[in-house]
């Protein structure tokens, strides 16, 4: 709702306002630089990065609601797919998801998350 994302190379994303041209926040997660950003529905940015993982921000909140881990390789593009998911590709690799349907157990496996349940958070 007029705003842009923008990724930098030390891993924060800049939330801009167009209607003022201003910065309205600056959201910090990435451990190196944010080479992917995708609009999402329920007013969610997807960010992918050069660190392997790609966030889920919730805009209203400008926090992190989820993280996904994926092999390692540097993100290097993301699609909102619709229907709660996520497209994106890393450098050897593509993909679709549903960011917020998972989360991960200290097995080393996944469960099912919902995201209507705040407290599962980065």
């Amino acid at each position: 709702a007029g705003r842009l994302a923008s990724g930098s190379g030390d891993g924060a994303i800049k939330i801009w306002s167009l209607a003022s041209m201003r910065r309205e926040a600056t959201l910090h997660g990435h451990d190196r630089a944010v080479e992917a950003l995708a609009a999402l529905e329920a007013g969610r940015l997807a960010s992918g990065s050069e660190d392997g993982t790609i966030k889920i921000w919730g805009l209203a909140s400008m926090r992190c609601e989820a993280t996904l881990q994926g092999n390692g390789d540097p993100v290097q593009a993301l699609a909102a797919l619709g229907a709660g998911r996520l497209g994106g590709t890393a450098r050897s690799r593509s993909g679709a998801w549903r960011p917020c349907a998972a989360r991960p157990r200290s097995t080393g496996t996944t469960a099912p998350w919902r995201p209507s349940r705040p407290q599962r958070v980065c």
